[in-house]
């Protein structure tokens, strides 16, 4: 260091590697439970497209993102606020950090794993496909984005496959109810929107 240079205090450049080290594991907590969301999301939706006779591994992969950020979600989200909850009011009574991390984690976990279980495990939503022209489709629905919709084949179906329609095609989407329902629904007398 030359003469002339000041001499910058050591409890502020100290201060400033704490700063960088707490941004860093602040930015890489945040991407780990990205992460976390995303390959949640797969995993489920993936494993309720099997249990269902569904192609998961092939459809999955092809799907936006969002729909398994928003899966992975209903999963991770819950788990996060129970794991905190039960962490925080183990801390507020035994006032031991240590104990409340650990039940903390152990009742985020299991509450993970049981909604992961509820969501694999969950019926899929039969569905018809108004498609323009008075032409129809029906099966369960996967999801819809802003520019497609995606149907499984109906159970029962051989091979039963993964359909991708494009938004411009669908007049309109009826979800739920039973079977009969569904095709008491008729589709040639719709119009395009």
């Amino acid at each position: 260091m030359s003469a002339d240079a000041p001499a910058v205090p050591a409890e502020r450049d100290h201060r400033s590697v704490d700063m960088r080290r707490a941004f860093a594991e602040v930015t890489g907590a945040f991407a780990a439970l990205a992460a976390l969301v995303y390959l949640t999301g797969a995993l489920a939706l993936q494993l309720r497209l099997g249990v269902i006779g569904l192609p998961s591994s092939v459809a999955v992969p092809q799907l936006p993102r969002e729909f398994l950020i928003g899966i992975g979600l209903l999963i991770v989200g819950p788990a996060a606020g129970v794991g905190l909850a039960v962490g925080w009011a183990v801390r507020r009574h035994w006032q031991s950090r240590t104990i409340a991390t650990a039940t903390g984690l152990a009742a985020g976990l299991l509450c993970y794993l049981l909604m992961g279980a509820g969501v694999v495990a969950k019926d899929p939503f039969p569905a018809k496909v108004c498609l323009s022209g008075g032409r129809e489709v029906s099966g369960v629905l996967i999801g819809e984005s802003g520019s497609r919709t995606y149907l499984g084949d109906p159970q029962g179906a051989r091979p039963r496959r993964v359909i991708s329609i494009p938004q411009s095609q669908v007049v309109r989407v009826v979800v739920g109810g039973k079977p009969a329902q569904l095709n008491a629904v008729h589709c040639d007398a719709e119009a395009p929107k």
